[in-house]
């Protein structure tokens, strides 16, 4: 039998909080007038973080984005789908 010598340390967090896989807008104007714009800068910063391999921020960067994506209404939202598609955001990425 091969066995390896690893020094790793494992561990296990407590789930804080269930939620559903849904996603659920709670647009409503009042609540953030620039939600495009951080959505957009956001994804951004996804980008530059992840463009060597993805970190230990990762999640946590990605649930910001969810966060933040359901603040748009559907207008917005398909403006930065198609910023995305366009190669607006994350041009850097294409053809990876």
């Amino acid at each position: 039998m091969n066995h390896k010598k690893c020094a790793c340390l494992y561990f296990t967090a407590a789930v804080q909080r269930r939620t559903s896989m849904l996603f659920h807008h709670v647009y409503d104007e009042s609540i953030d007038v620039n939600a495009k714009s951080a959505v957009i800068a956001l994804l951004q910063e996804i980008c530059s973080e992840t463009n060597d391999g993805i970190h230990s921020n990762a999640p946590n960067l990605f649930g910001d984005l969810i966060a933040k994506m359901k603040r748009l209404d559907t207008g917005k939202m398909m403006q930065v789908y198609t910023a995305v598609n366009g190669g607006r955001i994350c041009s850097n990425l294409r053809g990876k």
